[in-house]
């Protein structure tokens, strides 16, 4: 018999091992020995039980009909149960539940627990083991001792309930849960109706949820009731009570007619076991929430960020710590979803139109919170009420969509001074109050990081647990790690897309999923239905952010897709018209973001690759009839290749280090710029200029020595007249001559280039060009210095202006005098 052996000792006993055992089962006295060991609940000794059970008999016959009650306990239920030569106990080795060894030991962790929830908690508990009286209903005939501690017993387990039904009363009463405490006071009415204190418990829990005229009602009910038993009537402590809820006090004690259905501590999501990176950002906003300063943190970022994880680990820290820590949220730590709250939109202007938001917003609290509203005041006053007195957290997920999230935040926090909130948006609510976390991707390895450290970088990090969490034996070689390097990038870190391009990797290479971002971003779908709809792919993400946008924010936007890089308010003015304002929307809405400024250039914005990359898209139906790419692109290029000829005397002046830092930070910008106008054919553009990019790349480089080529490598640069010259191949096909060119003559020397590269030398003494090419009248010594340049601006190089010294050196304008 492996079976739990179950005994009940509150209310009606009953004893289960592995099924009911029938009360003619066991004799009388046997069953009351089983209980006296069960409430006891440790070894007792023979002498003890046949005195116990026996009194009235001599110590042998008492002692014989022990062994006879024994002999029957062991045949019913004998692997339960040690029976020694002198004492009795229950075998250690089988599993038991005794309904009393419960409820005390729920009483004594209450006793101990470290905050009221906890303490709640564990009275509960106490509160649903108490099924009764002690052994209700049993009678040991011929047993006086029995009987007599029986009586004890009965009276300390009676105490000890009433005890934990009056504390829920008064928890309840406090946090809102009214209906809950009238249980309670319900059932310490029951075990004592005399008791003044339990009906005003009771009455107290009346008045709260709005039901005057039953607390009325109960108070008279206890006034008949102890005339009929004791001639008196109730207390003045009773009689106050009645008189307060009668008069205009009422009010005061029933501050509103939300009822709690549930009693809850906390509604916080579960959060996964391992939670990568982070740390940083989760200790500045728990430091925030810790301060009483701040009622108000938002949590902002683009969407797919893992600004709801983030928040949700907060919470959870917060719900975690000692109470000393958080008492400020001593009622609870709730957590609020509002993402499915769709809000009406205007189609005559494309602006958001939010009717009832605040009554949808109410009710989604009020769900996280367990409440049920009556029909006597309105919503929001009755969640006013309920939240005035307390002292909780909500976090609100999700507030971007929401027009008036602003307005009901502020009148929450101003109504009710015990109530923080912590709340995730892709936008900040402009709140005096607010404190902003900004949340970016996750760090990824760029550039000249060391490969020893690839495998730290968050982004990383998180890719590889999702990819291994699918393919446990995953082993990577150097072109996957360099493709999952690339995903990250392209990316930006972002840890929805990498969770999305790591799904994928059931189907596809690494290096599949990374020419297929580049190439479009709807190639990141979600194989898997667990992220919600907004968060299936990348472009859902963006969908969501774009219809946030009135008309002329998407019209910006999709303008600012043609710079690369960062670019100030002074450039997105001139080429998109982007006021300041604007530019501050859509920082607020994370789809742009600011970098740190320079002493010259001011504040600077940026673009993620994938938000340019979906604005793009859009540009051709947004603009229409206003604008154009091409005269968008017309606009970028020659503000940029203006602005580089502007400074080309400055490249030669004592300003030139900080010119060529503001270049430097302009390298994507030019690049486009340059390759705008090369593509385009545009002669003046190219020839303007040309001086001041190729003065730029030359001074950007330091005149670092290029390395010496083998002989086999300088061999291999072809005759100009035979292999490059003839076609339009000089502007496709010129990329690859920095690496074929031979080594450049060191810079300020007055020597020509080597003989490798003498054939292109003296192909460039004509005047002109002899290509039929889109650049008439430019000599072609200038251009192969173009061809240089485009090479040396060819995107992914990691040092353009190294190449562009060395290829333009070699093939070019010869040895520039020294910048």
């Amino acid at each position: 018999m492996s079976s739990t052996l179950r005994i009940r000792l509150l209310g009606t006993p009953e004893i289960h091992a592995g099924q009911i055992i029938p009360p003619g089962s066991l004799l009388v006295k046997g069953a009351a020995l089983l209980y006296y060991l069960a409430a006891t609940g440790q070894a007792q000794s023979r002498d003890l039980l046949a005195a116990l059970l026996w009194s009235d008999l001599p110590e042998q016959l008492a002692r014989k009909n022990l062994r006879d009650v024994l002999s029957n306990l062991k045949f019913v239920l004998g692997p339960y149960l040690l029976i020694a030569r002198q004492q009795v106990d229950f075998n250690p080795d089988m599993k038991r539940d005794i309904d009393v060894a419960r409820f005390v030991a729920a009483i004594a962790a209450a006793a101990q627990a470290a905050t009221p929830d906890e303490e709640a908690a564990y009275l509960r508990a106490a509160a649903d083991v108490y099924g009764g009286t002690l052994l209700e209903g049993l009678y040991v005939p011929d047993a006086q001792s029995f009987e007599e501690w029986l009586q004890v017993e009965r009276e300390r387990i009676a105490q000890l309930a009433r005890q934990v039904l009056h504390r829920l009363c008064e928890y309840t009463l406090a946090n809102g849960a009214y209906l809950e405490g009238m249980t309670y006071a319900t059932r310490l009415v029951a075990m004592d109706s005399l008791n003044e204190e339990a009906h005003r418990h009771l009455m107290r829990l009346l008045v709260a949820s709005g039901q005057l005229s039953a607390a009325s009602a109960q108070y008279q009910s206890l006034r008949q009731l102890l005339r009929d038993e004791l001639g008196s009537e109730p207390g003045p402590e009773t009689d106050a009570l009645y008189q307060q809820l009668r008069g205009s006090q009422s009010r005061s004690l029933a501050p509103t007619n939300a009822v709690p259905a549930v009693v809850r501590s906390h509604s916080l999501p579960a959060v996964p076991a391992i939670f990568i990176g982070r740390s940083n950002e989760i200790g500045q906003a728990l430091a925030a929430l810790h301060d009483p300063r701040c009622r108000l943190l938002t949590i902002v970022g683009m969407g797919g960020v893992g600004k709801t994880s983030l928040a949700l680990q907060v919470a959870h820290a917060l719900h975690a710590e000692p109470a000393s820590e958080h008492r400020r949220f001593r009622h609870g730590i709730f957590f609020v979803s509002l993402a499915n709250i769709e809000p009406t939109r205007d189609t005559a202007n494309g602006q958001r139109r939010d009717t009832g938001s605040d009554q949808r917003l109410t009710t989604a609290i009020a769900d996280a919170l367990g409440l049920r509203f009556s029909t006597q005041e309105s919503f929001d006053t009755q969640l006013l009420n309920y939240v005035r007195e307390k002292q909780l957290l909500l976090v609100l997920d999700a507030l971007e969509h929401l027009a008036s999230a602003a307005d009901y935040c502020a009148r929450l926090l101003g109504q009710a001074s015990g109530v923080s909130l912590l709340a995730t948006s892709r936008s900040r609510l402009y709140l005096d109050t607010e404190h902003v976390l900004e949340l970016n991707g996750l760090a990824y390895p760029e550039g000249d990081a060391r490969q020893e450290d690839w495998d730290s970088y968050d982004a990383i990090r998180m890719f590889l647990h999702h990819a291994r969490s699918m393919r446990p034996e995953l082993a990577l070689d150097a072109s996957e790690r360099a493709a999952i390097g690339r995903v990250c990038a392209l990316l930006n870190g972002l840890p929805l897309g990498i969770e999305i391009a790591t799904s994928m990797a059931r189907v596809a290479s690494f290096q599949a999923i990374a020419e297929g971002i580049a190439a479009n971003i709807e190639y990141l779908q979600a194989s898997h239905h667990a992220l919600p709809t907004r968060h299936q792919s990348l472009r859902a993400v963006f969908d969501h952010s774009w219809r946030l946008l009135n008309l002329e924010e998407q019209r910006v936007l999709c303008q600012l897709s043609v710079f690369r890089g960062s670019f100030n308010s002074a450039a997105a003015l001139q080429i998109t018209g982007a006021t300041l304002p604007l530019l501050t929307v859509l920082v607020d809405r994370s789809l742009l973001r600011r970098v740190l400024p320079g002493r010259a250039t001011g504040t600077e914005y940026e673009m993620l690759e994938i938000v340019r990359q979906y604005a793009a898209e859009q540009v051709a139906d947004t603009l229409r009839s206003y604008d154009t790419p091409a005269a968008l692109h017309d606009r970028h290029c020659s503000f940029y290749l203006a602005w580089l000829q502007a400074r080309k005397s400055e490249l030669r002046s004592r300003q030139q280090p900080e010119v060529v830092a503001a270049l430097s930070l302009r390298i994507d910008n030019l690049r486009s710029a340059w390759a705008w106008a090369v593509a385009k054919g545009d002669t003046a553009l190219v020839d303007a200029a040309l001086d001041g990019l190729f003065f730029f790349l030359r001074c950007a480089a330091g005149f670092t020595k290029a390395p010496r080529r083998s002989a086999q490598r300088r061999s291999a640069l072809p005759c100009c007249s035979r292999n490059l010259v003839g076609r339009r191949a000089i502007f496709f096909g010129l990329n690859c001559w920095p690496a074929r060119a031979g080594p450049c003559s060191r810079p300020g020397s007055s020597k020509r280039p080597r003989a490798c590269s003498n054939k292109v030398w003296r192909c460039s003494a004509s005047s002109t060009c002899p290509l039929n090419c889109p650049f008439p009248g430019i000599t072609w010594r200038r251009l192969l210095t173009i061809a240089a340049i485009i090479s040396a601006l060819k995107p992914g190089r990691r040092k353009p202006w190294r190449s562009a010294s060395i290829a333009a050196t070699n093939m070019g304008e010869g040895s520039p005098r020294r910048c």
